[in-house]
């Protein structure tokens, strides 16, 4: 059989990851394979699984499979039944060849109505295509099931890696092994474990007992423990490398053996001197060869990982016994010191037989080629590691301690040569931030601009590698920190360069996600113990603050860096709210792409987001009563109180978008001004080093709804008519004004003790120069308009204080207060000329935004003769007519009951002559009455008592906003106690 792996790259190099689909949706898959078809149809998974194994068998594939039976019953629940056989074939292209993590991973995979067919390169491979098939399984039928499909599919990179660091935080063996059974299942193959730095050596050592009775801190696995591990992994299709940094990085080393180091003559406050291995001592070779003899033992795969990063510049310079040697052995510089003790360290490995692993800093210096190289500062050292031909692991752009979310590593491409780092202009800033950033960022951390990689330089790169360095990441915390993460970077060291898709990305991964939680990983879990453990027995609205929320990046949570720079020494309990934050909200992700698509046109949406955005808007008052007075949790109300003025602008959005309403609440400059508070917040973290300096959110979280909130924002701004502003005016109230007596003799009518709980709203919608057409009246004009500004920020504070009135009373031009926009609620025809000019986009109240705002239970609906006649010009029946229903459907729409009230008779007031309303008021009230009859309204007859024969007011009585008289109001105010509102 020709090797699926060379097959597979021809297919890939014409159609990679091309879906043909015959009626049915794509599986969900991650890494998604090279190629895949689907046709139409599903294998049901009823009975016992049967495999036929065919020149490739043995113990490691019969545990690999019975892994995936258990995996089938954790997927489905669905216990294995003896009604039927489902056959699976399995076939290799190499016999007896054994599970080897980096070798023959190609394999086809066939699902059809026959069963399952698995061809693969070698063993491997097979491991590989459970995986796949793994997550082929569905319940979407109600039974489990698999979709007909073939798959062709191989690694794109051999070295598949993720790299822990139990020297910094020791993490428990179950806590590994946890890891390594998620990493099978998406096909990662190696663990790269940093088993030595300052802050302990993890590992047993029979031959320097010291290192672990001394330098662990009684936190090390035993040599027993790592036999058991390596073997776990092995059966997982998992290589195991280990890592003894040298010579920086040593402290715990040298506390055991102190003979062995060098100590810098100065201390950097509030630390101690720095400390690495003294390179001018034999002992120092004798010590390191003999540590490299055991531990090449104990660890039998290729590699050993020997560090070579960061030693301080003033441990040797400050020597003179280093100094003396370095005089004598020629060596003018560090970086010749360097390279001289990489390269003795380089021979011991190999003596051992093992291909010694370096970071970059190793590849400054002359050494041996082919050691592999890890460039982990920016893309341009994989570039010159590959340049002078060592072959290389590339970790630049993929540290997942920095807590950056999934899209931000995933766009890093592994044959990159100037993508991860800083850029010139980046590296420029942030030197001129703080003196001391001009040294902790040399060129090294500097991404400049590089040719691409030559075909040569890129066989030259083997894959790639995520860290997860361990400063702030403790052993409860891997699960989530890692993952899913980790799973998005399996697909861009897997898959075809040009998957590159991060919306698609993350559409997957929240599955993917779910099936590793199903297969064992505690992260979910582990969150929410955390959460819960701050207060015991009411932290759900913990729980919904830390779905959409991450902890700030690039090393702002460790505070400790921090207190170092103002000479302080701190100890950070990792037990915060930002340390229980997911790393990535994938609620929050879901959130943007629906957000997103909503704006694009998918209305479908606008319920989920409605939903999402009330949930999130409602938990700050359950989430402050909870934090008050409690130290763990009191930090992140103003991150609650923000989250709900996000959530409520997006709600306000959605309606403008929607073209319901223009909705009432925050301005649009109230809800930039929160936005960009969000966004500078996000901002203050997003570059290392800068990150140290930049305001940074409250309790160290970030919101991460803001860019789906933006969109939101933005849209509805872009849609909104030109003069409409969320919120009952964009405008100060004047603060000089008395109030007028109108609007005092309005609130005495409909707040006197005995009338029905009434909010009124005014709908006496007028700009300032409502009243009349002359200038005499100007100062009249102006007390009007404040009084109405002030009586809007009553009904803001009736909003706020979350009050729910029983009714809220509408009258006069209540028709002409509609932004005009969709055709399907506001009338096609302009209301008259508006008030004294003013087109109706103009008015300052607007009926939809104030009611749905207050939330009544009822809504009192009577027209005025402005809605019928205008100051500016006869309104026609049909418009409204059109405006009185689509106030009504709106009202049903949020549970409003409505009352329609008729019109009023016509005040004798300022009405041009040929402006005669009394004939049609009569008119519409009967349409009115027939219409509330028809639709099942209570409908309130006020005209009646009010109106003489003509149509106008009886004389004496006056019920105008403007010009009010107490008899008039009498006669309102009897009226309105007579109505009987829905209860």
């Amino acid at each position: 059989m020709k090797s699926l792996r060379h097959a597979v790259l021809g297919l890939a190099t014409v159609a990679l990851f091309a879906i043909s689909i015959a009626g049915e949706a794509a599986p969900v898959l991650m890494p998604a394979p090279a190629s895949i078809s689907t046709n139409a149809g599903q294998l049901p998974l009823t009975g016992t699984w049967s495999v036929e194994w065919s020149t490739c068998s043995g113990p490691v594939l019969e545990r690999a499979f019975k892994r995936f039976e258990q995996d089938y019953f954790r997927r489905t629940g669905v216990p294995a039944s003896s009604e039927n056989a489902i056959s699976v074939a399995v076939q290799c292209n190499a016999a007896d060849r054994a599970i080897e993590a980096m070798q023959a991973e190609a394999y086809s995979l066939t699902v059809t109505n026959d069963g399952v067919r698995i061809d693969a390169d070698g063993p491997t491979g097979v491991l590989r295509a459970l995986a796949t098939l793994r997550q082929l399984i569905s319940l979407d039928s109600g039974q489990p099931q698999l979709p007909f499909v073939s798959i062709n599919d191989t690694p794109r990179f051999t070295w598949r890696g993720v790299m822990l660091d139990p020297a910094r935080h020791f993490l428990k063996v179950d806590t590994l092994k946890r890891q390594i059974d998620a990493m099978e299942r998406v096909k990662l193959n190696v663990l790269h474990l940093h088993l030595s730095d300052d802050e302990g050596f993890r590992v047993e050592s029979k031959r320097f007992p010291r290192l672990h009775e001394v330098a662990s801190h009684g936190e090390f696995y035993t040599q027993d423990e790592i036999r058991a591990l390596l073997a776990y992994a092995a059966d997982r299709g998992v290589l195991i490398v280990p890592e003894f940094d040298v010579p920086g990085h040593t402290r715990a080393i040298v506390a055991a053996y102190p003979k062995l180091g060098a100590t810098a003559a100065k201390a950097r406050p509030p630390f101690p001197p720095d400390v690495a291995l003294n390179p001018s001592s034999p002992e120092v070779y004798r010590f390191l060869n003999e540590l490299i003899e055991e531990m090449s033992q104990l660890f039998p795969g290729p590699y050993l990982h020997i560090g070579g990063d960061e030693v301080s510049d003033a441990v040797w310079a400050d020597n003179a016994e280093i100094k003396a040697w370095m005089q004598r052995e020629k060596l003018g510089s560090k970086q010749d010191v360097e390279g001289y003790f990489a390269r003795r360290v380089i021979a011991m490995v190999q003596r051992a037989g093992k291909t010694p692993i370096g970071w970059e800093e190793i590849a400054t210096t002359e050494i041996p080629t082919d050691t592999i190289v890890e460039s982990w500062q920016t893309s341009n050292a994989t570039a010159a590691a590959t340049a002078k031909g060592h072959r290389t692991i590339v970790s630049a752009g993929y540290y997942l301690d920095l807590l950056m979310p999934a899209d931000f590593h995933y766009a890093v491409d592994p044959l990159a040569s100037s993508a991860a780092g800083f850029t010139p202009a980046e590296a420029e800033r942030v030197r001129k931030l703080h003196p001391l950033f001009a040294q902790l960022l040399p060129d090294a951390k500097v991404a400049k601009p590089m040719p691409p990689l030559t075909a040569d330089q890129e066989r030259l790169v083997l894959g790639g590698e995520a860290p997860l360095w361990g400063e702030i990441v403790t052993d409860e915390m891997v699960d989530h920190h890692l993952w899913p993460r980790a799973a998005a970077l399996a697909e861009r060291f897997w898959s075809p360069a040009t998957v590159r898709d991060a919306a698609d990305m993350y559409r997957r991964l929240a599955v993917i996600h779910d099936q590793l939680t199903i297969g064992g990983l505690m992260g979910d879990n582990t969150r929410r113990l955390m959460a819960s453990r701050m207060v015991p027995g009411d932290a759900d609205p913990v729980h919904t603050l830390l779905d959409i929320v991450t902890p700030v990046r690039n090393m702002a949570h460790d505070h400790r860096i921090l207190a170092a720079v103002r000479g302080q020494r701190i100890v950070q309990p990792l037990n915060a709210l930002a340390d229980a934050a997911p790393a990535d909200s994938l609620v929050a992700q879901a959130f943007v792409s629906s957000a997103r698509q909503y704006i694009g046109g998918d209305a479908s949406l606008e319920p989920v987001l409605r939903a999402q955005l009330s949930t999130w808007r409602e938990n700050d008052a359950r989430f402050t009563a909870i934090a008050r007075g409690n130290a763990m949790l009191e930090p992140a109300i103003p991150t609650s109180a923000s989250i709900a003025s996000l959530a409520k602008a997006a709600l306000q959005a959605i309606d403008v978008i929607s073209k319901r309403v223009v909705t009432q609440g925050q301005s649009w400059d109230e809800i930039e001004k929160t936005l960009a508070q969000a966004e500078a917040h996000d901002a203050a973290s997003r570059l290392p080093l800068a990150s140290f300096l930049g305001k940074h959110p409250p309790a160290d979280l970030i919101i991460a709804l803001t860019p789906g909130i933006r969109a939101l924002v933005d849209k509805a701004r872009s849609v909104a008519p030109p003069s409409a502003a969320i919120g009952m005016t964009d405008q100060p109230c004047p603060p000089s004004l008395p109030m007028p007596d109108s609007v005092k003799e309005f609130n005495a009518l409909f707040l006197e003790p005995g009338t029905p709980n009434v909010l009124r709203l005014l709908a006496l919608s007028k700009q300032p120069e409502f009243v009349a057409y002359n200038d005499a009246k100007k100062q009249r004009e102006a007390q009007d308009w404040a009084g109405l500004c002030r009586y809007r920020a009553d009904n803001a504070a009736v909003i706020a204080s979350k009050q729910r009135p029983d009714v809220v009373f509408l009258g006069d031009s209540i028709t002409e207060s509609w932004v005009p926009g969709d055709p399907t609620l506001f009338s096609s025809e302009r209301i008259g000329r508006g008030i004294s000019g003013q087109t109706t986009a103009q008015m300052l109240v607007r009926f939809p935004a104030d009611v749905i705002a207050l939330r009544p239970h009822a809504v009192h609906i009577m027209a005025g003769t402005n809605d019928v006649a205008g100051n500016g010009g006869p309104t026609s029946e049909r418009a409204f007519q059109d405006n009185i229903q689509a106030m009504v459907a709106l009202a049903r729409a949020h549970n409003i009951r409505v009352v329609l009230a008729s019109i009023l008779p016509a005040a004798k007031f300022n009405w041009r002559p040929e402006v005669q309303p009394a004939k049609q008021i009569v008119k519409l009230n009967e349409w009115l009455r027939t219409y509330a009859k028809r639709e099942g309204l209570r409908y309130v007859d006020y005209y009646t008592p009010l109106a003489t024969a003509d149509g106008a007011l009886k004389p004496g009585l006056s019920i105008d906003g403007v010009h009010p008289n107490r008899e008039g109001y009498a006669v309102m105010r009897e009226l309105a106690k007579s109505v009987r509102f829905p209860q």
